[in-house]
């Protein structure tokens, strides 16, 4: 830790120096925007007009269209970006499975998941499975980078990255106050205020929201939750000799409390009432907290600029939860999957009737449930510069570097339960010991994507370097010595070509490298996942309509899966390899506006993404999702057709919005046909069926100050399942409705 800290203040110093030497320069900067984002260096993008000229595939949601219908859960909210893949679990996005281009969606695990910039979640390097997500109701913008040009960010590499933009502090005195109220028990109120005084600017927001839940207990509880979320910013301007100088702090605090489960319902009692929970799970609960710190500074001048970002996210979990069933005098046990899968056989019936509460167990239905304590701490500094260079061929660089650390420790413990008349009752048997361990990672990466521009052709080669020293400790009694230590560094190169075709057109390419590390847990011979990935895309107007078409196609070199109880195994980290895999699609985003007369206005944005893959040998694999998998077969998780179409009506000062959203039909399993093997995937053969919903919302601004609201998430209450994973069938939210009032000032 000693030599990590004296590489953080060195980091620091080369880059303060860098800006001493070219600070003198005063040609423009092709890389500065004016918004108040980019004033605060929150946004990874920029404007609409640098995704333009962008050479891949950049999409941008702004506040405006945050707003429009108020989602909390992230998978509404890119449910209109196409090349995104989701898999839904609790239906509040509570703890949100996202992918791009295919990549699995367990826990978001293989994107970049960023806020304002800087990686989020708990340990991305040692332990990347995303237990925690920001709450959406600070954000103003979301941005989504994918291909050649993600590779600036890291160090995920193959998909791309997420990156939540929170509310810039206003330079005027400004703020508003908010109260949501809705089905299931639903409560939310939103509040921040703000304000610039003489050069020193301040931001507080906070929100607390609260539900009974959908889903019902036979005994009544709740299966809601309630969150708080707390932000503090402080903007100081040093000076006006420059274009920009600042120093910046960012404090954020969140907790929730929810009483959700990995436990599902078998297809049979899906039928009978979707929104059932087997009294089994009654117990279920997940408590965590939250805390970030970051420090920034920015300096700019003319065709430079540089920010310092200094950051630490503290997390801390703890969840209740059934684990499965044991038997004290040995026998047959089946696995809560194997339950919902076949809950009729000889050898499981029983289990269910003591799963649902019918009957009473016994001592050879014992109920574990595992109590997974862990706590994070992810911290780093980071350095992002700009500099442009004006001559015959105009060159704009970016550059950076991150020094990063992470750490998991796992504290995992189980208490067995009967069953009694529907209720779950502790036995007598002592708390046992389970998983306690420690992963850590230190990483140093940078990046170097200088972009040229000679006529109408735009060249960007770029590179990334990631070097990771990783450890694992086995912290069980008498395991002190279970220590694996290793050291992975890779370069990863791109590059990506544009050429403006017409004043509106612009056609674009790009290859490169994509990788995915490997936890500390796994062994240095465990070959990381790698990939080549390429990009083909036209970006322009057909008429009155902007397009923006992309071909995309992954070839996957080592396809690498890790285990966790969210994708159905027992055990945390075990790594498995898929070998060569190809994932290949398009993607789709038109919009456009048609304008009556000054009152009344059309928005339209249509996207449309298609995904296809292929394993490229047979094999048999213990990996649950993907078993026997054959020549051919498909990745689990991923829908041939993915679409949506959000459409947005204003009358005067009234709003109409409306998204119509698609996903196709995904198989639960890369085994296709059951073998009748012991050992079969119980989900073999399954698929999810496809399924369209339809949300509205209506804004209605009453007067200068104030907006009524009124939302309809899943109009035609289309409630089917949308995982049986990883224990039993699960379903989509029921149609929710929701009423609000804001005032603004």
């Amino acid at each position: 830790m000693k030599n990590y800290n004296k590489t953080v203040f060195a980091t620091y110093i080369i880059g303060s120096l860098s800006f001493s030497a070219l600070a003198d320069e005063n040609t423009l900067s092709s890389a500065a925007t004016d918004d108040a984002e980019s004033v605060e260096r929150l946004s990874i993008i920029g404007d609409q007009s640098n995704v333009t000229n962008f050479a891949g595939v950049a999409n941008i949601l702004t506040q405006a269209q945050l707003e429009a219908f108020q989602f909390d859960n992230i998978e509404k909210v890119l449910a209109v970006i196409p090349g995104v893949n989701l898999r839904e679990e609790d239906g509040f996005g509570l703890r949100p499975n996202i992918g791009f281009r295919g990549v699995t969606t367990e826990r978001s695990r293989k994107i970049n998941i960023l806020e304002d910039g800087v990686l989020i979640g708990p340990a991305p390097y040692s332990a990347p499975a995303a237990y925690y997500f920001p709450s959406m109701s600070l954000m103003t913008g979301v941005e989504v980078v994918k291909g050649a040009a993600g590779t600036q960010y890291g160090p995920f590499t193959v998909a791309g990255s997420l990156n939540l933009i929170t509310r810039p502090i206003p330079e005027d005195f400004s703020g508003a106050l908010s109260i949501d109220v809705g089905d299931f028990g639903y409560t939310k109120l939103h509040a921040h205020l703000g304000d610039n005084i003489d050069g020193f600017a301040y931001l507080f927001e906070a929100t607390t929201s609260q539900t009974d839940g959908f889903r019902e207990l036979p005994n009544d509880d709740d299966t809601g939750f309630e969150k708080n979320h707390l932000m503090f910013k402080a903007r100081y301007d040093l000076d006006d000799q420059f274009d920009e100088h600042f120093v910046k702090l960012k404090l954020g605090y969140s907790d929730e409390v929810s009483n959700e489960t990995y436990t599902g319902i078998t297809d049979a009692d899906f039928a009978m009432n979707s929104m059932q929970r087997y009294a089994v799970s009654q117990n279920d609960l997940m408590e965590w907290d939250h805390q970030q710190v970051q420090i920034s500074h920015t300096i700019g001048q003319g065709n430079f600029d540089l920010t310092t970002k200094l950051y630490r996210h503290e997390f801390a979990r703890v969840w209740d939860k059934v684990d499965g069933f044991l038997a004290s005098q040995g026998g047959f046990v089946p696995s809560l999957l194997q339950l919902s899968s076949d809950p009729d056989s000889d050898t499981n019936q029983r289990f269910y009737f003591v799963a649902t509460g019918q009957v009473d167990s016994t001592i050879q239905e014992l109920i574990k449930l595992g109590r997974n304590a862990r706590s994070y701490y992810s911290q780093g500094l980071q350095v992002d510069g700009a500099y442009a260079f004006d001559g015959e061929i105009d060159v704009d660089l970016l550059y950076g570097i991150r020094l990063h650390s992470d750490e998991i420790k796992r504290d995992h413990t189980a208490q067995n339960y009967f069953m009694r008349s529907g209720a779950l009752e502790e036995t007598v048997q002592p708390r046992t010991l389970g998983t306690t361990n420690r992963e850590s990672a230190t990483a140093v990466s940078a990046y170097l994507r200088p972009t040229f521009y000679s006529g109408n052709w735009q060249i960007t080669p770029g590179i990334r370097i990631e070097s990771i020293a990783s450890e694992y400790q086995n912290r069980l009694p008498n395991a002190d010595q279970s220590v694996r230590d290793k050291d992975t560094t890779v370069v990863l190169p791109s590059f990506s070509v544009l050429y403006q075709m017409a004043d509106n057109a612009v056609a674009y390419a790009g290859v490169h490298r994509g990788f995915i590390p490997t936890t500390p847990f796994q062994a240095d011979t465990t070959d990381y996942e790698e990939s080549i990935n390429f990009e083909l895309g036209y970006r322009g107007n057909v008429g009155p309509v902007d397009a923006d078409v992309a071909l995309f196609y992954t070839d996957y070199q080592n396809l690498v899966e890790s285990c966790s109880i969210s994708s159905g195994c027992e055990q945390n980290d075990l790594s498995f390899s898929g070998g060569k895999v190809v994932v290949y699609g398009l993607e789709s985003t038109f919009t456009g506006e048609y304008t009556f007369d000054k009152n009344i206005a059309l928005n339209y944005q249509l996207s449309y993404t298609y995904n296809d893959s292929e394993f490229q040998s047979e094999f048999f694999s213990p990996f649950n999702q993907w078993s026997y998998v054959s020549e051919g077969s498909p990745l689990p998780y991923l829908a041939n057709h993915r679409g949506a179409l959000n459409l947005a009506l204003r009358i005067h000062n009234v709003t109409f919005n409306t998204l119509i959203s698609h996903v196709g039909a995904m198989p639960e399993s890369a085994q296709l046909v059951p073998t009748g093997r012991a050992d079969d995937n119980p989900l073999a053969g399954i698929e999810t069926e496809a399924l369209t919903t339809v949300d509205i919302a209506i804004n209605y601004d009453l007067a200068e100050a104030w907006q009524l609201s009124l939302k309809v998430d899943n109009l035609l209450d289309q409630v089917q399942i949308v995982s049986r994973r990883p224990y039993g069938a699960r379903p989509t939210m029921p149609r929710f409705v929701q009423l609000g009032a804001k005032y603004s000032f």
